[in-house]
């Protein structure tokens, strides 16, 4: 055997006992008293770790899930649910990246809507819009998955996203003046106090209102478990909105443990991250200060069992999120980004949600038995 270069002379070796008995055992014998190399970390030293929402999202979820979609560049599948909420972002992208302020109401996005349902390629769209030249690859992307439904999904999906739209509009969404729109604004900056970390990503809509100052907007497509409760201003919806800025548990616990989401605390960070960006990445640089509110906007058909539901927007302000957001800064760079840096498996969170995950196949993690709790909660009434 040809050790490296590098290698370090291991001296022990020349002063093993002389084996005896059989020769099985001596072979075992062997094996165990040689050197061992510890397990190497996943990232090199020198190796910058890059995370979005998203994969923070999955790393909570699932170490293991993480590994395979950030480090390994799995393909993952997409569920009905999700392509619904990829079609309305990308009719949103549409809508706010051609901002037009005198026409910026429900009627110009309900002639998307139908334009997008009704074309049968791209070009198709270009004839009717010609105005949406530059967003030809969302487009196509979206007529892709249009077309692998069949008609009556199909009809049943505009349906849902037409019904979501008009909800927006009952519930004021168009009824505030808008100055300026900027949409789909990319950023990437490092972590103020673990530079070895980069976060990055894209905010949906940044939106000037007349006296000036900005709105950062994420829209989301829930389905109706999620942010359903009765009162849609309850203040509750607010606190679930900054769970995720309160400290994480300390010690010697599970992955499990450390990052347990309730429906009551769902600890998605997307939001204080938006805003850390509006205050440190350079792209952002010339709107600093202007923040006053960030926007949780969901969007989705009204519940016939509760018309004030559907649709609704959460807003906290900037002062809630400073409050918490040197914490959570903290706590980010010791149980996540030291974490992933310093991991030589990042090992699978077994619950139930590995039922439906696509790595199931190629992952050694143990689906959750029947009647396992899951990992959230069921929204209250």
């Amino acid at each position: 055997m040809t050790l490296p270069e590098d290698a370090t002379p291991n001296t022990a070796a020349a002063t093993l006992p002389t084996p005896t008995g059989p020769a099985s055992y001596v072979g075992e014998s062997l094996w165990s008293q040689l050197p061992r190399q510890a397990p190497a970390p996943l990232f090199s030293e020198d190796e910058i770790l890059t995370l979005s929402p998203s994969s923070l999202s999955t790393f909570i979820q699932c170490p293991r899930r993480f590994f395979y979609q950030s480090k390994l560049y799995l393909p993952s599948e997409t569920s009905e649910g999700a392509s619904m909420g990829i079609l309305v972002h990308g009719l949103m992208e549409i809508f706010n990246t051609a901002f037009d302020p005198a026409n910026h109401k429900l009627e110009r996005l309900l002639s998307l809507t139908e334009t997008l349902f009704s074309a049968t390629s791209a070009e198709d769209l270009l004839q009717a819009e010609p105005s949406l030249k530059n967003q030809i690859k969302s487009l196509a992307d979206m007529l892709d998955r249009l077309g692998q439904m069949d008609p009556l999904s199909r009809f049943e999906l505009q349906n849902r996203v037409v019904s979501a739209f008009q909800d927006l509009e009952r519930k004021g969404y168009f009824a505030q003046p808008v100055q300026a729109i900027r949409a789909e604004e990319t950023f990437s900056f490092p972590l103020p106090n673990f530079p070895r970390c980069h976060l990055k990503g894209r905010m949906d809509t940044l939106l000037q209102r007349s006296d000036g100052t900005w709105e950062i907007v994420d829209y989301k497509f829930y389905g109706p478990n999620q942010f359903n409760l009765k009162d849609p201003n309850s203040p509750k919806l607010t606190e679930r909105l900054l769970s995720a800025l309160k400290p994480l548990p300390e010690g010697e616990i599970s992955h499990k443990e450390r990052f347990k989401t309730t429906a009551s605390a769902p600890r998605d960070a997307q939001l204080p991250i938006y805003f850390l960006a509006t205050q440190e990445a350079e792209t952002f640089q010339e709107i600093r200060g202007s923040v006053n509110a960030v926007v949780l906007q969901i969007i989705r058909p009204p519940f016939p069992e509760n018309p004030a539901q559907g649709s609704i927007a959460i807003s906290v302000s900037p002062d809630q999120l400073e409050a918490g957001l040197d914490q959570w800064q903290s706590d980010f760079k010791t149980y996540v980004a030291q974490a992933i840096l310093e991991s030589t498996d990042l090992a699978p969170n077994p619950g139930q949600q590995c039922r439906s995950c696509t790595y199931l196949a190629v992952c050694e993690g143990q689906v959750a038995e029947e009647g396992e709790a899951l990992s959230t909660e069921e929204e209250e009434g």
